[in-house]
């Protein structure tokens, strides 16, 4: 009706709640209150779980009791072994045998400690020798260990001004052996020397040293002085090197059966032997420590053998192999040669007493090498090293 404007919201109800006072609105079911597009298809998804049967979900294990099922299984499987627990060896078996690079060592010996290479070689440090006094000049020498691996020696030096001359231009010309970068020449002291030298490192060819015993290195000093007149002179003075009597020798690990078959096979490379007594006014807390650095600054192997009260120790070394033409005055040593020393020692109260023993294929390597354990074992308990 074009006289009544509200018609037509009359007509469909949406007249937004102005004819709400006037008639009776249905209240909406629940079904068509959760069926609208804001619950995000909520109604679809109940209708379709509530229509159709939940299926039966499969069972799922705990992997854990999975896991114990199959370990039971395997068990249950697996063989059965019987442990013995006691030592069990075959009638005339031999014994588990040493192993590799490892002296085999009877029930009654055991291989003396032997101090580390660093520890060995602060030793050899502080074993300075004079090996010339002059005029003017004096040389001091301490030897080291040979590096095997190399085929080298290496020599300390060091010089000092003995007079108030004026003395430069130190050196040490080598002419038996060959220096490791040089012609054979060693300076200690470029331009003038005040008083003395800093410590001159040189490293010597080793090959043509093919035996034990000491050695006497030749080689001449030169060096400058000034005249009165003021002008330089040159000096050159013949000197000698000496090179302990155990510095070529080399540890040889061996056992007392090993060493007995030795003895017994080669009579001939140990039928010179020298012996000598030292007896010491001290104290020694450890002799088998004392031992055991003696035997690792002179190159020896050492074991212990058990005696009661007195103590016995068994060195064992070998000797260099040939590997270059021998220097004048010097024989090489047989290919199979060792030297085995012996030292019973004695403590009695605030006394040592020792008897050092030294078997070796000649009489005079013997001999020397025998006076350099004895010279060591004085500087280990009373001298520089004590």
């Amino acid at each position: 009706d074009p006289k009544d404007p509200y018609a037509l919201a009359s007509t469909y109800k949406d007249d937004l709640g102005i004819l709400a006072a006037r008639e009776e609105v249905p209240a909406p079911a629940a079904a068509a209150a959760t069926s609208s597009m804001y619950y995000l298809g909520s109604n679809t998804t109940s209708a379709t779980a509530e229509t159709e049967a939940p299926e039966a979900a499969p069972e799922v294990k705990d992997p854990l009791a999975q896991m114990r099922e199959r370990l039971e299984a395997q068990r249950a499987a697996a063989p059965k072994y019987q442990v013995l627990r006691e030592d069990v060896a075959a009638p005339g078996a031999p014994g588990p045998g040493p192993s590799v690079g490892q002296a085999p060592a009877s029930s009654s010996t055991c291989a003396i400690p032997i101090p580390s290479e660093k520890d060995l070689a602060d030793l050899q440090g502080r074993l300075w020798t004079v090996c010339h006094r002059g005029q003017h000049v004096a040389v001091y020498l301490c030897v080291r260990s040979p590096n095997l691996r190399k085929r080298q020696i290496r020599l300390d030096l060091r010089c000092e001004r003995l007079d108030a001359s004026e003395i430069a231009d130190v050196a040490l010309q080598f002419n038996q052996v060959q220096v490791e970068s040089s012609n054979g020449r060693v300076v200690l002291c470029s331009g003038p020397l005040q008083q003395r030298s800093a410590k001159v490192k040189a490293n010597l060819d080793s090959s043509p040293f093919v035996a034990p015993g000491v050695f006497d290195l030749r080689c001449d000093l030169e060096y400058t002085v000034k005249n009165d007149g003021g002008e330089a002179e040159a000096q050159k003075v013949p000197v000698e090197l000496r090179l302990p009597a155990t510095t070529f020798l080399v540890p040889q690990a061996l056992g007392e059966d090993a060493m007995s078959d030795y003895i017994s096979e080669n009579p001939e490379l140990l039928s010179h032997q020298t012996s000598q007594a030292v007896s010491f006014e001290k104290n020694v807390s450890d002799l088998p420590m004392l031992v055991g650095r003696c035997a690792g600054l002179c190159h020896f192997h050492g074991i212990q053998q058990a005696s009661g009260q007195d103590m016995k120790f068994i060195l064992v070394a070998a000797t260099l192999p040939a590997t270059a033409t021998p220097l004048e005055g010097q024989a090489a040593a047989p290919s199979n040669a060792l030297v085995i020393c012996r030292c019973a020692a004695l403590v009695r109260g605030s006394s040592l007493e020792m008897r050092v023993t030294v078997k070796a294929y000649q009489k005079d390597v013997a001999d020397e090498i025998c006076s350099q354990l004895v010279t060591t074992f004085r500087e280990l308990v009373e001298g520089r090293l004590a």
